[in-house]
């Protein structure tokens, strides 16, 4: 019932905190550290990458 509360409270308001898998957490700390990068610009980037247009027959799609 506490985890169910804590999912709640993290709802109601604007948050930055996302819960992800363990073992990509742990390989995610590990190449940033490798990198010298932080855990947040890796996966800023990595959100950039995915979310960006796709040319397709020079067109773009989302």
């Amino acid at each position: 019932m506490a985890s169910r509360l804590s999912d709640n409270k993290l709802s109601k308001g604007t948050t930055k905190q996302i819960r992800i898998d363990e073992e990509l957490h742990r390989q995610l700390k590990v190449k940033a550290s490798a990198q010298g990068e932080t855990m947040k610009g890796l996966l800023e980037e990595a959100l950039a990458e995915v979310l960006s247009p796709i040319p397709i027959l020079g067109k773009s799609i989302r």
